[in-house]
């Protein structure tokens, strides 16, 4: 599964796959097989969430796209076929849950599953004859990477989304498990309940993935939404220097910024580069001599801007700041006596 920042349903997805897992090491009992239709439930109304936020976010992409007048429409035509590509998956992936409901002998009136321990039947249907390797769980297996292969190619850090035994990081020290491709691990001996549950994990894991590609399409014309996620802890001194017997006073404060978005920033005229991760630009200018005042003092003033596009609108926020040049001095020093003769090699400290 992807490191990094997660949301709490990904981290609630995170932790039903890992008790799908050991679900699956378990002997079946009538109780374990309950345990897995629940688990199944629980991924499809988690699918089922996601599919709606997700074609939200192509709308609000169109939107945003529309306010500007259409001069970003390659990136609506690259949003819309995100979730093209996305809905194909999903509905082969649909595809098979019906195809294994059906083979085990369907729903009984109760609306329970009738054949939800049936193992022999998935296999067959997902691995094919023994060592044939001809089942649909291979198609699947290609399906999914070659979905990674798209993502990827739009930037999206995607992990694999069809990991054989030794590149699962669960089932990679398991001596037997770790001998398994991904068709073997997930449907040989597995009931027909835990195959759906798989299905459904699998569907929730290219939706996320999905989101996360819409995201960074959004946060190019302004449409994700504005979520302050990177937090800074800063101390701002009245000064760092300070005089022995005198008070040290600072200002210390969290400051905050969003991943969703890439703000422009111009300090004095000039274009700043802005850090990736902080969303933070560095000013730094050569300080001028201006007209002192009688403590050597000169006040200046230099502004900036930062801007950046939310919603489809430019949204811009000024920057005024006040600083001090102090007048240099130049302290001329003898190093051993006090008087300067002329012709003499006096040793000098400037």
């Amino acid at each position: 599964m992807a490191g990094g920042k997660e949301s709490p349903r990904q981290k609630m997805i995170g932790m039903m796959y890992l008790v799908l897992t050991a679900l699956l090491a378990l002997q079946v009992s009538s109780a374990i097989i309950q345990k897995f239709v629940f688990l199944d439930n629980s991924l499809i109304n988690v699918k089922d969430k996601s599919v709606a936020e997700n074609t939200a976010l192509v709308s609000k992409i169109g939107e945003a796209v529309a306010a500007e007048g259409n001069k970003d429409k390659a990136i609506t035509d690259q949003a819309a076929s995100v979730r093209s590509e996305t809905s194909k998956i999903i509905a082969y992936m649909d595809g098979l849950r019906k195809e294994m409901i059906e083979i085990t002998g369907g729903l009984e009136e109760d609306g329970n599953y009738k054949g939800g321990k049936e193992e022999e039947k998935i296999a067959n249907m997902m691995l094919g004859p023994e060592g044939s390797k001809k089942g649909k769980g291979y198609d699947l297996e290609k399906q999914l990477k070659a979905y990674e292969t798209y993502l990827k190619g739009l930037g999206v850090k995607v992990p694999s989304l069809a990991m054989g035994g030794s590149e699962d990081p669960i089932f990679s020290k398991d001596p037997v498990q770790k001998r398994k491709d991904f068709a073997q691990l997930n449907f040989a001996e597995t009931p027909m309940v835990a195959a759906l549950a798989v299905l459904a994990q699998k569907e929730t894991e290219v939706l996320k993935y999905e989101n996360e590609a819409l995201n960074e399409l959004a946060a190019k014309v302004g449409a994700s939404d504005l979520k302050f996620d990177n937090v800074v802890a800063m101390v701002r001194p009245e000064s760092k220097y300070v005089a022995a017997g005198t008070k040290y006073e600072a200002d210390m404060f969290l400051t905050a910024s969003s991943s969703a978005i890439t703000p422009t920033m111009t300090a004095r005229g000039q274009a700043l580069k802005v850090d990736n991760s902080t969303k933070m630009g560095k000013v730094a200018f050569t300080a001028q001599a201006g007209a002192y005042d009688k403590e050597g003092l000169s006040e200046q003033k230099w502004e900036g801007k930062i801007n950046f596009k939310f919603k489809g609108k430019d949204t811009a926020f000024a920057v005024k700041e006040t600083f001090y040049v102090v007048k240099p001095v130049i302290q001329v020093q003898s190093a051993s006596v006090s008087a300067l003769y002329r012709n003499c090699g006096n040793e000098l400290s400037i």
